[in-house]
């Protein structure tokens, strides 16, 4: 390319130098005036190659090359910037990473800033971990105008699991209710999801869904697990579906195997909260609902400490609020720790560039007075 751009120029001064000498002029006067016409030629070479190429990755190419000199000339330097930046943004990715992973990844199902975990809190006490007896839950479910879905679930059930082809291992099963896949709008990731038609009056239905992990573990993604029989501790199910990929339950920093539903048990309520409706509105809604069911049903002055108690919403967006009960404040004061610590290495790294440019105050003269920008 600049082969050709420079037999252009020649091509260019020759003709006018040759139209110069027909009119009249000497040979070397006729040379000197083409090339005054034409101007000059270096700076005609920049701006064409400007216009061409893609100057910017050259001068950052150059950039690089030169900073990888000075770089290698001052190896103390270079080793003390080195493990200043490295140590300050190596903590913070590390810790930023749990805290986007406890506190604001939120959870892959539909509209999840419209989810809020039922909790109650004592007088003068902590949380509770907000379990509601069936009663209860019925009673928010059919009375409240706040909710466009609730649902429930139990946790921490350890089972023992084996599918038919394999050995029997000790899996993590959540106990749901027959609305919960529904209620969180999650799409499967092969064949359904369990509705509340799967629960019959017995209360446990005979139906599983496993989770996308647990399906590529034993059956490598293939179709055949549909319709397999699991045992779960002793007793025999049927798996009808996976759930998609990338949803390992409502908790955060846990995971589920197996979704088995049921109902007429003690359970954890997650709601999804109508359009228009502020979760300050259900909270209110649903401690009036609280505190007549409590009257109703737990009269005597023995149960004063449950009409104390108040109904709180959480905000389940990021994934039911226990851990982050447990862990984050703690999160948050580390997070402000190692940011502290990233910006102590950039006032570092800004001390020790502004003390060795001192010592080239020369080399930055000469390249100022050679054209070169500040």
């Amino acid at each position: 390319m600049m082969d050709a751009l420079d037999q252009d120029i020649r091509d260019f001064i020759e003709r006018e130098t040759q139209d110069n000498i027909e009119r009249g002029m000497p040979q070397e006067e006729a040379r000197y005036a083409a090339l005054r016409k034409f101007g000059n030629v270096r700076r005609v070479k920049e701006d064409t190659w400007d216009i061409w190429s893609f100057v910017w990755l050259e001068h950052l190419w150059q950039d690089i090359r030169f900073a990888l000199r000075m770089l290698r000339k001052s190896p103390g330097f270079t080793t003390v910037a080195v493990l200043s930046l490295a140590l300050g943004i190596g903590a913070n990715t590390a810790i930023f990473s749990l805290f986007y992973t406890v506190l604001l990844r939120r959870l892959p199902v539909k509209n999840p800033e419209q989810l809020v975990e039922l909790m109650y809190k004592d007088s003068g006490q902590p949380r509770s971990d907000g379990y509601r007896s069936w009663d209860g839950y019925e009673n928010v479910r059919d009375h409240n105008h706040v909710f466009s879905a609730l649902t429930g679930m139990t946790f921490d059930n350890l089972a023992r699991v084996q599918i038919e082809g394999a050995d029997p291992e000790t899996l993590i099963l959540e106990n749901v209710l027959g609305n919960y896949f529904e209620t969180l709008g999650l799409t499967p990731a092969l064949g359904r999801l369990t509705t509340s038609d799967d629960i019959p009056a017995s209360g446990h239905a005979e139906v599983v869904v496993v989770s996308w992990d647990y399906w590529n573990r034993w059956y490598h993604r293939d179709s055949a697990i549909l319709g397999k029989r699991i045992y779960i501790n002793r007793e025999p199910k049927t798996i009808v579906g996976v759930a998609p990929r990338g949803y390992l339950g409502p908790r955060v920093g846990n995971r589920t195997d197996v979704w088995l539903p049921y109902k007429n048990d003690a359970v954890r309520m997650l709601a999804r909260l109508k359009p228009g409706v502020t979760r300050r509105q259900a909270e209110a809604e649903m401690d009036v609902l609280y505190q007549a069911w409590v009257a109703a049903n737990y009269p005597g002055k023995e149960y004063a400490k449950l009409r104390q108690r108040k109904v709180e919403l959480e905000p389940a967006a990021a994934g039911l609020a226990r851990i982050r009960d447990l862990y984050g404040n703690s999160l948050e004061l580390l997070m402000g720790v190692v940011g502290l610590l990233l910006l102590l290495a950039c006032v570092n790294m800004a001390s020790m560039l502004l003390a060795r440019s001192a010592g080239r105050q020369r080399e930055m003269a000469v390249r100022v007075g050679l054209g070169a920008s500040r």
